[in-house]
């Protein structure tokens, strides 16, 4: 009897290993995605205020191009 009560309580041990254990990893997965989330977050605003710029840039650099166009017309009237 007393080694079935040593086998019961060696499993009981075993289990509740076991769950702390699996709680755990439980939670560790839950920081790493908590990390991994807040990384991917960073990295998003971070591209979408480069695409931003970009497209500031693209506009800024359109104006000039049109502010630097030769006027045809008067060009036209000059040569005439």
């Amino acid at each position: 009897q007393v080694r079935e009560q040593q086998k019961y309580i060696a499993l009981q041990i075993r289990q509740k290993v076991k769950q702390r254990r699996e709680e755990q990893l439980h939670q560790l997965e839950e920081a790493l995605r908590a990390d991994w989330q807040k990384a991917q977050d960073q990295k998003m605003k971070a591209l979408e205020k480069l695409y931003l710029s970009s497209l500031r840039a693209i506009g800024e650099g359109h104006r000039q191009a049109k502010e630097n166009e030769p006027d045809l017309e008067a060009l036209a009237k000059q040569a005439e």
